[in-house]
């Protein structure tokens, strides 16, 4: 893992793939356990999560850099201030 950003109501990570379909597999379990978790502890049911996550391929150094910056300070793009814990 690269960096990640985590906010009350959504997540951002930057992952380095190492296996084919590997971050895909990564988010399925993420996810997935964690909505078994959240809806066990909650006595609920259904997803916690709006639609599949999104992914963008990374090719150039430049736009790494522009990306963790991004992620690093999400919480303050957002105004949640020192709300969120990365």
């Amino acid at each position: 893992m690269v960096c990640y950003c985590l906010n009350p109501n959504h997540f951002h990570l930057c992952l380095c793939q190492r296996r084919k379909n590997g971050i895909s597999e990564f988010m399925k379990r993420v996810s997935g356990g964690y909505s078994y978790y959240f809806n066990k502890r909650h006595q609920r049911s259904g997803t916690l999560f709006q639609g599949p996550f999104k992914a963008k391929h990374i090719n150039d150094n430049n736009y790494l850099l522009h990306l963790s910056g991004y992620i690093n300070l999400n919480n303050k793009v957002h105004g949640l201030g020192d709300q969120v814990t990365k």
